[in-house]
């Protein structure tokens, strides 16, 4: 019994001891969150205290430190100074953007530049990859034998053009024309219309050096009109020719359009240095070079009397 009684008494004694330690315990955390808050309360007022040291109202701020409100409060000074330096700044801040607009830019263009590489390099990459493919089933056909018994080995290769828009009879003809040193009817025509519009502009070219510019006298003009008449004439023949040639010609781009009378006389008229002969040099022969002015029939040509009696009264004037 007193073995029990004194067990009893042990724990007593020993959960007394555990209720006072953690008695203790909550107290001095007690004791620190409040102290914690007291330090955080003390922290606080010293800010405010801080901050409402450093504020200035503007009647108490010194006058050297005041910031007007115009010009953004750019520069100190008068008002003509402070407005000089805002347009400074202002120029200043411009410049910067522009500067870094163009570096924008330039980034920009550089990139595309990186990316039409990269693109270009893929389309490579993908063509060398087709033709090792090709490449490839090339190789296996020949291993094959697929080439071995294709029509035309062993023999040259066939080099004629075979137009498909035309029938095999004219291809045959045109074929065995070319090899007995024969010309298709529309090419020697074609030749033909060539040589003789270069003629015709020619002769009216020797002409026209042989008069010299405009304007002419009744007498030149009379030749000039009866020489551009001739150059009609022949024009004329040479678009009949080419109405022949549209014809016959066998491709529809090769058809041929008229020559205008009218602009060639002009250009002739304007320009006939480019129509004239020219020597081995290349160069176009003028003065005594082209011969005689060719002369022209009586019949064709009517006396212009009033120039002659002027003409001769001018001699007699003269003297």
């Amino acid at each position: 019994m007193n073995r029990g009684s004194k067990a009893s008494s042990c724990l007593q004694h020993l959960f007394a001891r555990w209720i006072l330690g953690l008695t203790r315990k909550r107290t001095r955390a007690g004791e620190l969150s409040r102290d914690h808050k007291r330090g955080q309360d003390l922290k606080f007022e010293e800010e405010e205290k801080k901050q409402q040291q450093n504020f200035h109202d503007i009647k108490h701020t010194v006058p050297q430190h005041r910031r007007y409100l115009s010009f953004d409060g750019v520069g100190f000074g008068t008002p003509s100074k402070r407005e000089r330096q805002y347009k400074q700044v202002r120029v200043a801040k411009a410049t910067e953007a522009v500067y870094e607009h163009r570096m924008f830019q330039h980034g920009h263009d550089e990139t595309s530049l990186v990316n039409m590489d990269k693109a270009q390099a893929r389309k490579i990459k993908i063509s060398n990859l087709i033709d090792r493919v090709v490449d490839d089933l090339i190789r296996e056909s020949m291993q094959r034998g697929d080439f071995d018994n294709l029509s035309g080995k062993g023999k040259p290769l066939d080099h004629s053009d075979y137009n498909p828009f035309i029938d095999l009879t004219t291809h045959n003809v045109n074929k065995i024309m070319v090899n007995n040193g024969f010309k298709p009817e529309w090419i020697v025509l074609s030749k033909e219309i060539r040589d003789n519009i270069a003629v015709a502009r020619e002769k009216l070219a020797v002409i026209r050096e042989k008069l010299g510019p405009p304007p002419y006298s009744e007498q030149d003009e009379l030749r000039w009109e009866f020489h551009c008449a001739e150059f009609r004439q022949r024009v004329q023949e040479i678009n009949e020719m080419i109405n022949k040639y549209n014809f016959i010609v066998p491709f529809m781009e090769k058809q041929m359009v008229h020559y205008n009378i009218e602009r060639n006389v002009d250009k002739i008229l304007e320009h006939h240095v480019d129509y004239l002969p020219k020597d081995s040099d290349g160069k176009p022969l003028q003065g005594d070079q082209l011969g005689p002015l060719p002369q022209v029939h009586a019949e064709n040509v009517k006396i212009g009397w009033g120039e002659v009696w002027s003409n001769i009264k001018n001699v007699f004037t003269f003297r």
